[in-house]
């Protein structure tokens, strides 16, 4: 038949099984109601108007449906945004615990080679006035000086051997400080990222 001829024509923008479904759906149609040419012009219009028809209702189906596909990617962005606003918004807390974090262990590093040195210099300063007093009191009383001096041999004794491992603690301390820092910085990444 012509008309569905000229139909099916009109109808190639539409994918294949479409296109055969509607012709099908015509057919039983213009079978069953037993239509001549003229009667189907009347009654659907001619067959280009009947395509573009068909063709705006099948693409306005098919594009709701892609809408609500799509909904939850706009949904998942809303999310993202809201991410970026309260990640935004908490960089006045945010930066503030970042810097304690991060200068925290270095100030706590100093400070501890520092207290290591001045305690150092304390003690050898200590060693070295014991036994001078030791020293001095040595012709008063034996025992008393002997007493001052070997304090005075002492603490320079284990100041020595303190020293000896300093390198080691500081060395130590060090590496700490630095596997510190590490770990907050891949936390911080880890945490970067996932959000």
């Amino acid at each position: 038949m012509k008309y569905l001829e000229d139909l099916k024509r009109h109808l190639k923008e539409l994918p294949q099984s479409e296109q055969d479904n509607i012709i099908n759906y015509y057919q039983e149609y213009i079978e069953d109601a037993g239509f001549n040419e003229d009667e189907l012009v009347t009654k659907l219009g001619n067959p280009k108007n009947l395509a573009q028809k068909l063709k705006f209702d099948y693409f306005m189906d098919n594009d709701l449906h892609d809408d609500r596909q799509s909904e939850p990617v706009k949904h998942k962005d809303v999310r993202v945004l809201w991410i970026v606003i309260l990640g935004i918004l908490s960089l006045p807390i945010s930066i503030p615990i970042l810097i304690t974090l991060i200068f925290v262990p270095l100030i706590i590093l100093v400070t501890l080679i520092f207290t290591v040195i001045v305690v150092s210099i304390s003690l050898i300063f200590a060693s070295l006035v014991t036994i001078v007093s030791g020293l001095a009191i040595i012709s008063q009383s034996l025992w008393g000086g002997l007493f001052y001096v070997g304090i005075g041999l002492a603490i320079g004794g284990l100041m020595t051997v303190i020293l000896s491992f300093m390198p080691t603690v500081i060395k130590l301390i060090s590496s700490l400080s630095l596997k510190i820092a590490k770990y907050l910085q891949t936390k911080f990444k880890k945490e970067g990222s996932s959000k």
